[in-house]
């Protein structure tokens, strides 16, 4: 999505719901551990956003998100998962602190917020791209869990009515790599007209 169109607030949702194994919408979601770690919030500022999230929830729903989740930042810390080593892209030593506190703490939800923050190196090269991807199938290949990036869209993207290949920032290989991408956009002219929320439509 665009920054500020509700990335972090969306991912923390949901990792609220499954740390406490809450209904979202209709659907039910099975308890999961989840690690939550974010390259431009302040541990103020992510704490504020679950607590804005778990305000209406019951004490016990609360009390299972605050059991099994664990929201980090990575503010003033070094939040590379890529780095450049002379011509050539490594990775850095955030993934080894990843796998060690996802094993630790049994999470199988593993959200890194976000894919601009947390990689070093140009984002239109395919190396960074697959390095990256590397990266972050080692991370599941030694604990199990599912790692989800929340990503910048493309500036072109400003305005889109629709998602589509190109969505995120950097190379296409991220996207190439993902199993699922997800776009977030405001609702279409045409949307908001058919459904009278003009008025709203940027929310």
């Amino acid at each position: 999505a665009l920054g500020s169109a509700g990335k972090t607030t969306l991912a923390v949702a949901i990792s609220c719901h499954v740390a406490a194994g809450k209904v979202w919408g209709k659907k039910p979601v099975a308890t999961r551990n989840v690690l939550y770690f974010s390259a431009e919030e302040d541990q103020l500022e992510l704490n504020r956003k679950f607590g804005a999230t778990v305000e209406q929830s019951s004490q016990s729903e609360q009390q299972a998100a605050i059991n099994g989740l664990r929201l980090i930042s990575l503010k003033g810390d070094d939040p590379r998962l890529t780095k450049p080593d002379g011509r050539h892209i490594v990775p850095g030593d955030l993934s080894t602190r990843i796998i060690k506190a996802s094993v630790e703490f049994s999470a199988e939800l593993i959200f890194l917020d976000h894919l601009q923050g947390l990689t070093s190196g140009d984002l239109n090269n395919s190396d960074t791209a697959t390095m990256l991807s590397q990266v972050a199938n080692e991370i599941v290949s030694k604990t199990g869990a599912a790692v989800v990036f929340t990503a910048h869209t493309t500036k072109s993207k400003i305005s889109a009515q629709e998602v589509e290949h190109g969505f995120t920032t950097g190379s296409l290989a991220f996207e190439n790599a993902a199993r699922q991408v997800t776009g977030i956009i405001f609702l279409s002219n045409d949307d908001a007209a058919r459904m009278s929320l003009e008025a709203t439509k940027q929310q």
